[in-house]
């Protein structure tokens, strides 16, 4: 019998199970398990987290009484580290740090009991980069859902994140510093005030007008963000029949003349007229649901001087 394949079958197991195994240790001295905040490197001058597990489905590390001790390489600075605790009683661990400049980084940790011996140690390497352009990820307003125009009615409520990328345009994480560059006045920050640490900025429109810019990252870029008149919109009604026996109605606001939806349309104003004589009103939402078993009508929906109607017909006499 030829010996060598069993051995080579329980290497190769062995080595499968290394490479499903989620939670191994990846630390350099192959101690610890470093669990990162980013897949991607972080910007200069941000900051993210890395989480120590003390206590996984696949192994358990005793971090009972222990403290997180960490040191950096150059380029890199530890702000904090904390124990956090975990509802199934066990302890982990958490660091954060801010990238100082780009380049492969070393984080040393030390785990250490409450008479300060070390229990364990281990290093992990961090990569940060250097962010050459500022952009945006999401721009959307609270009643519409994602924006791409940027076009948005007084009162409406913004919600923007921001993106960095390096000069081959790779997206670049961490948290960071928002600030809101606004010399006219056409937005402000909601509640929670700026400057913000984050990626995102949540602003009400205020009045009409754009030049609305945001400084991140050691960055300056400006923000889609264009007010607009009431005048500037058409209102549209949108009409579908759902699984649940109605009519889901929503109202559309369109930027003219670029025919961009618009945010901020709400409050709206609903009458539902049935040809059975019955009147039905609403006011709030920009939606709305009919019951289909009430015959045929017409719904008129009302907001920011506008008004648009459209019919639905006897969902059961086709």
């Amino acid at each position: 019998m030829n010996t060598k394949w069993p051995w080579l079958v329980l290497v190769l197991v062995l080595v499968l199970m290394a490479c499903t195994d989620p939670d191994a240790p990846n630390g350099k001295e192959g101690v610890l398990f470093f669990r990162l905040e980013y897949e991607n490197p972080v910007a200069e001058g941000l900051v993210a987290t890395l989480t120590l597990p003390g206590a996984t489905p696949q192994r358990r590390l005793d971090f009972a009484d222990t403290t997180l001790v960490a040191e950096s390489t150059p380029g890199v600075s530890v702000v904090d580290t904390r124990p956090v605790p975990q509802t199934d009683g066990s302890l982990w661990h958490q660091l954060t740090y801010r990238c100082e400049s780009a380049g492969s980084r070393e984080l040393r940790v030390r785990v250490l009991d409450r008479n300060k011996t070390q229990r364990y140690t281990d290093a992990f390497n961090v990569t940060c980069a250097r962010a050459a352009s500022l952009g945006h990820d999401y721009v959307g307003a609270d009643d519409a859902g994602i924006l791409p125009g940027g076009h948005f009615l007084v009162g409406a409520k913004i919600q923007i994140s921001l993106e960095l990328r390096d000069r081959n345009g790779a997206s670049l994480s961490g948290l960071g510093q928002v600030e809101l560059l606004d010399e006219q006045g056409v937005t402000r920050p909601m509640p929670g005030g700026l400057p913000s640490r984050g990626r995102s900025l949540y602003l009400e429109a205020l009045e009409p007008g754009s030049g609305v810019r945001a400084r991140f990252g050691g960055l300056e870029a400006p923000l889609p963000v264009q007010v607009v008149e009431d005048t500037a919109i058409s209102l549209e009604v949108g009409l579908r029949h759902g699984a649940s026996n109605e009519w889901s109605v929503i109202a559309d606001a369109r930027h003219i003349p670029t025919a961009n939806r618009v945010g901020g349309l709400e409050p709206c104003t609903w009458e539902v007229r049935f040809s059975s004589g019955k009147v039905t009103e609403a006011q709030g939402k920009c939606f709305l649901t009919i019951p289909d078993n009430l015959g045929p009508g017409t719904v008129c929906v009302s907001a920011h001087g506008h008004t648009a109607c459209t019919d639905f017909p006897d969902y059961y006499a086709r």
